[in-house]
């Protein structure tokens, strides 16, 4: 027989059901594997062994998240990228932040806003209860399954908050070992959370949050289209005022220009200086547009014998 599909229902001959259904009530969070039970004592008809995490394994984890944090801030910040590498880039950071902070949620009740207030270390440490159960294995046994199923509901319920938090982050694997009519050895069975009511409420509130980072980004980049924009129409007119300052004509064997631009006091003062080298003399032109004759404060030209010459 093969491992049980979606809806968490293992086929008992009795039609008793272990695992959470498919409905807004439950549904398992952490991968459970399901395996012939050789104890054929009647008080272990059904066993399970509850495997927590190990302790470096979550503060291993919870740096992670704390590191994807502060990348995040710091690459949202950063001007250089091209903005729309730093919109796909800025995403995928957001999802794997996202799957951090629900883990964090769900063991600690902190919220994102309330981590910088703490590090990864005092936030493992902040619950003793949590503590106590990394590194650990619990073993539960039951000759009934209704009574085996509620005793291991606190470990692969998604929505179960017995402990006063939900268990299910810090779960490596829980074992569940059964005796039924059941044609096989072993069978493995690893479910994702279902999407129950609750859970599709925090997708959610997920998206609005994503939604919300990714305003100041959009501005900005709007902002700067706009200064694209603006800067290229400016080219534009420079470009046309250098050609109307080109020489042209008989007499005019491949001169060489070297033109400067100088801005002054942020209004577009315009400074040109045309060079033209004709055999061993150098004749330094220069030609300032009339309307801003009055507000150049001055421009400086250098002329060396090396790297100032462009055909």
């Amino acid at each position: 027989m093969d491992a049980v599909g979606g809806d968490g229902y293992i086929p008992w001959t009795n039609e008793i059901e272990l695992l959470p259904s498919s409905n807004s009530e439950a549904s398992t969070s952490c991968a459970c594997k399901v395996s012939w039970n050789r104890d054929n004592r009647p008080e272990h008809r059904f066993r399970a062994e509850i495997v927590f995490r190990s302790r470096e394994d979550v503060a291993k984890e919870l740096e992670a998240t704390y590191k994807e944090i502060r990348d995040r801030n710091a690459y949202v910040e950063d001007e250089e990228d091209d903005d729309d590498n730093k919109m796909h880039q800025t995403a995928e950071m957001e999802a794997q932040i996202s799957e951090g902070l629900k883990k964090i949620s769900a063991v600690w009740g902190v919220k994102e806003e309330e981590l910088k207030d703490m590090t990864a270390k005092s936030l493992l440490e902040s619950n003793q209860d949590v503590l106590a159960l990394l590194g650990t294995t619990k073993r539960l046994s039951s000759a009934n399954a209704d009574e085996f199923s509620e005793a291991v509901k606190p470990y692969i319920d998604v929505l179960d908050n017995t402990y006063g938090f939900k268990a299910w982050p810090l779960i490596n694997e829980a074992k569940l070992f059964i005796i039924d009519e059941i044609d096989c050895d072993v069978f493995v069975k690893s479910k994702r959370p279902l999407k129950t009511d609750q859970a599709l409420q925090e997708d959610n509130e997920e998206v609005k949050r994503l939604t919300t980072s990714l305003h100041p980004i959009e501005t900005q980049i709007k902002t700067e289209q706009k200064n694209l924009a603006a800067m290229d129409l400016k080219l534009n007119n420079y470009d046309s005022e250098l050609k109307a300052l080109t020489p042209s004509g008989p007499g005019s064997q491949k001169p060489l220009y070297l033109f400067f631009f100088v801005e002054v006091e942020r209004i577009g003062r315009l400074a040109r200086l045309t060079r033209r080298v004709r055999g061993n003399q150098l004749v330094v032109h220069q030609a300032v547009h009339q309307r801003f004759l009055h507000n150049i404060v001055g421009f400086f030209v250098f002329v060396a014998e090396r790297g100032w010459f462009w055909e």
